[in-house]
């Protein structure tokens, strides 16, 4: 556990596959219609500060570790309470992840097959990544990084044929409001959800700065978010408002003459680029909590359990699709105090115990230059 075992590119790409997930595939939101474009601008300027925030909270620690952060801010017991709720977050999340995963590959190309059987096959090989270690995740999260941009960037020049700039508009038509709440869903997902890639910092070399790495994640899975976007509402106007998975709907309609056809394969693609990652860091982030919650010294042992707690939540949770959409707009209410107030109320404790050790220091080096 204390040597480094991922390098600053590696959080990157981690950083941006995680933030693009499920949002690649689902593809957009529905309350701010042609105006989502801006709800992800100032959902991704709103949590920039946070990211501050989050690195922040790690320098507490000279091991960059959360729990040790917590520890020097609150107490031992309050940090293994703030690490066993953090894991039930990050247990949610990607089990949140893979039944999005799992009903898109059912209702597109699976309709006889059972929801269970989809995700216990994306599961094993999660469980599999997870198991080899942080390394090992970082490695394929660099290595698959230019795939999941090229196959954007092939899916968007394709669309350009089909793409109308008239439906960007009119901009704001149903005023700001409704820009505004899908923009604080946006916070809650995916942006806000990075909070989940802290515990990849504690393997990260010292000399590196946190917060650069993680505005640059941010910054990547931004542009993904918003190019997909962009793209959906272009070539489908406002009909991307109805469809569950609007980037397949978009790029279904692509075709080159009579010989290039079924472009949507490109979406496939990025599922199992993006969501295999997303799902493989909620995998290890909870594995991580737990370890410190709990006093185990591997983390890797705790990845089976966890990925079974995840695939029992993903069947659970919700009874159809439907119902597992509707849900995503009260997410809010469940994320922002994990991605948010907790944060927030660490990070001033922690700043207050740094100036008051700092101005105790100096009184004392007075005394003593003094005597």
């Amino acid at each position: 556990m204390n040597k480094r075992e991922i390098t600053a590119k590696q959080v990157i790409a981690a950083i941006t596959f995680f933030l693009a997930g499920s949002s690649l595939v689902a593809g957009g939101t529905s309350m701010a219609q042609q105006d989502s474009w801006i709800s992800i601008v100032l959902a991704f300027l709103a949590t920039i500060p946070m990211t501050w925030v989050y690195s922040e909270i790690l320098l507490f620690s000279p091991k960059r570790d959360l729990y040790d952060a917590a520890v020097f801010a609150a107490g031992k017991p309050a940090a293994k309470i703030l690490c066993a709720l953090y894991a039930v977050y990050a247990l949610y999340v990607g089990a949140l992840v893979i039944r999005i995963f799992s009903e898109f590959i059912h209702i597109v190309n699976m309709l006889e097959t059972p929801i269970i059987s989809i995700t216990a096959a994306m599961m094993l090989s999660c469980i599999y990544l997870s198991t080899k270690r942080l390394y090992v995740l970082g490695r394929v999260a660099k290595f698959t990084l230019p795939f999941l941009f090229l196959s954007i960037s092939i899916t968007i020049i394709f669309s350009l044929k089909d793409m109308d700039i008239i439906n960007l508009l009119p901009v704001l038509y149903n005023n700001t409001k409704p820009v505004i709440k899908t923009a604080v869903v946006l916070i809650a997902i995916p942006f806000g959800e990075t909070v989940i890639c802290m515990p990849m910092f504690a393997g990260v070399e010292h000399q590196e700065k946190i917060f650069p790495i993680f505005f640059k994640g941010l910054f990547l899975g931004f542009l993904f978010l918003l190019a997909t976007n962009l793209r959906n509402t272009l070539v489908l106007g406002y009909s991307a408002s109805l469809f569950d998975f609007p980037s397949y709907e978009a790029v279904s309609v692509i075709s080159i003459g009579d010989f290039f056809t079924r472009i949507e394969v490109f979406i496939g693609i990025n599922l199992l680029l993006a969501g295999f990652i997303k799902i493989c860091v909620s995998i290890y982030s909870s594995c991580f909590y737990l370890s410190k919650a709990f006093g185990y010294d591997d983390y890797v042992k705790l990845s089976a359990p966890c990925g079974l707690i995840i695939i029992t939540l993903g069947i659970l949770a919700h009874s159809n699709s439907a119902e597992m959409f509707s849900w995503l707009n009260y997410h809010p209410f469940y994320s922002l105090p994990f991605q948010v107030v907790i944060p927030l109320i660490l990070f001033i404790i922690g700043k207050i115990k740094q100036h008051s050790l700092k101005a105790g220091g100096s009184a004392a080096a007075g005394r003593q230059a003094a005597s």
